[in-house]
């Protein structure tokens, strides 16, 4: 995954300066009193470089809550595994001592039917 972005960031690196080279008048750009003139490469990538950082700004504070989410979450499957280890142990100990347990009861003689009994019914 890392060498895909690596790949994917040195493509977009290419890209970018094929577009300044070949894109190299001068403009104006005016935003209320604010003048700017540059080339229009550097015009286009600096809007370009705005608009992410501000896209990684808005994603902030859900990739936060959510880390913070996946924390607790993670923490109670540790309590929960713990516990079902616990209840396992339980189980293990109880099953071991079931075999003493059956072997002193006596077992009960199931009653026998009558074959008159079941002809009435």
């Amino acid at each position: 995954m890392v060498i895909l972005a690596l790949i994917l960031g040195f493509a977009i690196a290419i890209v970018a300066v094929i577009f300044a080279l070949q894109n190299t008048a001068t403009v104006e750009v005016a935003f209320f009193t604010l003048h700017v003139t540059g080339s229009l490469a550097l015009v286009v990538l600096v809007t370009l470089a705005a608009g992410i950082l501000i896209g990684i700004l808005v994603m902030t504070p859900s990739l936060i809550k959510r880390s913070i989410s996946i924390s607790s979450h993670r923490k109670k499957i540790k309590g929960l595994e713990k516990l079902l280890d616990e209840h396992k142990t339980k189980l293990e100990e109880i099953e071991k001592s079931s075999p003493a347990i059956q072997a002193t009861e006596e077992p009960k003689p199931e009653p026998q039917s009558d074959s008159a009994s079941q002809q009435i019914l």
